[in-house]
């Protein structure tokens, strides 16, 4: 825990640097990951949400 980590942010800022085409596809790839991550997590916690407010009513 004491050891620096990389994260999926920094990783995709450098590999979209990169001259290599391939490093930028999977830059764009981990962009993509990241956004339906977070589209999904909110979709999830609209639906579940949701039912939990209209069933107390």
């Amino acid at each position: 825990m004491s050891q620096p980590m990389a994260n999926l942010p920094v990783v995709i800022f450098q590999f979209a640097m990169s001259p290599y085409q391939d490093w930028q596809s999977l830059a764009w790839a981990g962009a993509l990951l990241i956004t339906f991550s977070v589209l999904s997590l909110n979709i999830l916690a609209r639906v579940l949400f949701r039912q939990g407010s209209t069933s107390s009513h």
